[in-house]
């Protein structure tokens, strides 16, 4: 759902509810710490390392601010990033 979101002309993106947007965002944040937490479970030696990592992702989702759509895709476009960068689960 999000990537449609992400090809839509801006004046559709507008009329999006922020709410829904940081339902996506939230949702990235979730995939991202569920993939960690996956790779926590193949490589326990890295646990901690992993663990900490997933506690920083739930910390800064939680600290964007859900009126600040800036804020919001800003965040949601670090949480993509950042999963695109680890191996497929």
């Amino acid at each position: 759902m999000s990537h449609v979101i992400a090809h839509r002309p801006s004046s559709d993106a507008a009329l999006i509810p922020t709410v829904v947007l940081y339902d996506v965002m939230r949702e990235t944040a979730n995939r991202l710490r569920g993939r960690l937490s996956h790779l926590q479970d193949v490589h326990p030696e890295s646990g901690a390392e992993l663990l900490q990592a997933r506690v920083d992702v739930a910390r800064r989702a939680d600290a964007v601010d859900a009126g600040d759509r800036a804020a919001i895709a800003e965040a949601d476009a670090a949480f993509r990033a950042e999963l695109a960068q680890l191996p497929a689960a």
